[in-house]
């Protein structure tokens, strides 16, 4: 723990690893819905890691092949979401996630408005377009594949022995 510490960083102590980064998302106009999905997916760590590992194969193919943004890939900018909460120094506050919200609302007419929405159904968007990209980017050759990450964390891994 550094001279900074946030009260919550001396409390926790050394109860969570050190590259855990505890963040809430800050509140862009009845955006409550929408954070609490974007928290409970970021520490669901299987989605979180293999999205991540999705940002990075699309950031070393981009590198390649000098492809174009991502613009209006809803996986990506989630990916880019979280690799900015890891990457910042403290290990607790909070983040806003403009840029990811800013994308939602353009991919989709029911989140376009500031009326509070249900976390129902942004679950299963944000889950339905993020499985159905990475599936599009046809990542099966590559080490680590991603396909998987659809079923073992949200429908299961089959554990027989």
């Amino acid at each position: 723990m550094g001279i900074g510490d946030s009260k919550l960083e001396k409390e926790l102590g050394d109860s969570i690893p050190e590259t855990a980064r505890l963040y809430g998302f800050d509140n862009l106009g009845n955006t409550c819905y929408l954070n609490a999905i974007l928290q409970a997916l970021s520490f669901t760590v299987p989605f979180r890691e293999n999205l991540l590992k999705y940002y990075a194969a699309l950031k070393q193919e981009q590198k390649l092949q000098g492809g174009a943004a991502n613009d209006d890939d809803l996986a990506y900018a989630l990916a880019e979401l979280y690799t900015a909460v890891q990457s910042q120094r403290k290990r607790v506050g909070s983040f806003t996630p403009r840029a990811f919200v800013k994308l939602l609302r353009k991919s989709n007419e029911l989140f376009g408005s500031f009326a509070q929405q249900d976390g129902h159904e942004f679950y299963n968007y944000l889950i339905n377009t993020v499985l159905e990209r990475i599936q599009q980017r046809d990542f099966r050759r590559a080490p680590g594949a991603y396909l998987w990450l659809g079923a073992e964390v949200f429908v299961g891994a089959d554990r027989r022995d």
